[in-house]
Parts: structure tokens; C-alpha cells; sequence
């Protein structure tokens, strides 16, 4: 999908004279909207090509090229220029650099935990998504059993497997929600929990604060159907990275 082109304006206060004396003050820095529209454009420029690459390793180098894209602007700032904040950026960078030419530095030497089957840093961030998708089944009054029945429905639906490589099993999904707890002490949960407060219904109101609601539950009469069209869509969403 084509995405339309970003503009992206910094603001150095809720005056705009604060921003010129930002500006007058600090020689050597570049114009701070110009600078990060064009980091914003190259990156974006770039994205859709990595997005499209289906080989592994020239996905891993398009990401590398990305990350000294990065890098590249920082160098443009007088702190980064001079000082040594970014140099863990740039042992990444060089790390990705030696495996695409067939080298093996140290970070690549993985972790020994005995054997155990690890979970995935991408699995287990699905993990929080799914945990807040059925908090906020919840939320609209289904019960706990068929919440994790329509979140791993919907996850076998956009072609997640179980272990066995069947669909993904609801028992899974609830497996997952306990261990997690609430969705509020992570920065996704956080997220999805943020998203269903302001939330918009049919009725011109917020799905959590609407007048079709009962009297002593101001929540609105469709919060349930509109839930389970999120948790159905949401499974496609960018952010997603299980299967990258």
C-alpha cells in the first residue's frame, strides 16, 4: 500500500519565538523540520523496498542500511557529531555488516539456556497483543472462554499455527493471558488499553462512553461487535513482526 508522504514539524515550546531562539542559540545545528522530514522521507523511501524483499538476507541488509541511514542524520547534530552517545548504533551496524560478509563476530554467538525451547522476541510480543485483544473482550462483557476462542481464531485466520501446525488452539491464548497478566504493565498493553478508551462508536459517541449504554454502564451497545472487528483486523498490522 502506498503510503502518503508525512510532514513532520518540531516544536520547541508553545511559543514560536522559542523555536527561532533555539535556533539562534545553537549554531552548526541544522534546521531541526527540514532535518527530520528528510530522515522521515529517506526512510520511508526505503522501507517499501525492505518490505518487499522475501529473502532473508537481503532483508537484513536493507535493515542495516536503514539503521546507517539513522546514523548518517545523527552525525548531522552537533552532539552526535562530536560525542560518543551513538557508538552502540554503530557496533550494531557493524555487526550486521560482518554477518552479510560471512563473518562471525561475537554478538552472534547465541545464548546457551540448556536446550529449552526459547520463545521468540517477535512470538512473544504477539503474546502482548493477544493478552490485550482479549482484556478488551472483556471489557465489553464476553466471557473469558470465548474472548481467547475469537483472538485465536483470528490469529489462525491471518495464518498463525499452533505447535502441532494446526490452527492456533484457544487453550494456547489462555495459557499466554495468565502468564502475562494485565495488558497495563506493558507498553503494548498500555497501547491497546489507550486505543479502546478513545475508541469511536456508531453513535457519534466513545465506545466506552456512549448513551446507548445501560445507566450504571455507560458503554456502548455495540462495543462488543466493534471489538471483535479489531481483534480480527488486527492480526495484519505492521507492527506485528512474528513472521518477518
Amino acid at each position: 500500500m502506498k503510503h502518503k508522504r508525512m510532514q513532520i514539524r518540531i516544536s520547541y515550546g508553545a511559543q514560536p519565538a522559542n523555536s527561532r531562539g533555539w535556533k539562534r542559540t545553537n549554531p552548526g545545528w541544522p534546521d531541526p523540520n527540514d532535518w527530520i522530514n528528510r530522515l522521515y522521507d529517506s526512510l520511508e523511501e526505503r522501507y517499501s523496498v525492505y518490505q518487499q524483499e522475501t529473502d532473508s538476507l537481503l532483508r537484513r541488509n536493507k535493515a542495516a542500511a536503514m539503521l546507517a541511514q539513522v546514523l548518517s542524520s545523527l552525525h548531522e547534530l552537533p552532539p552526535f557529531r562530536d560525542g560518543h552517545a551513538h557508538m552502540p548504533l554503530k557496533d550494531l551496524l557493524i555487526f550486521l555488516n560482518d554477518l552479510d560478509r560471512g563473518r562471525a563476530p561475537p554478538w552472534a554467538k547465541p545464548v546457551n539456556f540448556g536446550g529449552t525451547s526459547v520463545t521468540t522476541t517477535a512470538e512473544t510480543e504477539l503474546r502482548l497483543w493477544a493478552n490485550g485483544v482479549v482484556h478488551v473482550l472483556w471489557f465489553t462483557g464476553m466471557s473469558r472462554t470465548d474472548a481467547y476462542k475469537v483472538v485465536a481464531s483470528g490469529l489462525s485466520k491471518h495464518g498463525r499455527k499452533g505447535k502441532d501446525g494446526g490452527p492456533v488452539p484457544w487453550r494456547s491464548v489462555q495459557q499466554w493471558c495468565r502468564n502475562l497478566g494485565h495488558p497495563n504493565t506493558t507498553m503494548i498493553g498500555q497501547r491497546i488499553m489507550d486505543w479502546w478508551q478513545v475508541m469511536p462508536c456508531p453513535h457519534g459517541y466513545l465506545v466506552t462512553n456512549c448513551e446507548t449504554g445501560q445507566w450504571n454502564f455507560a458503554q456502548c451497545k455495540d462495543a462488543q461487535a466493534i471489538a471483535k472487528q479489531f481483534a480480527d483486523d488486527i492480526w495484519e498490522l505492521p507492527h506485528l513482526r512474528d513472521r518477518f
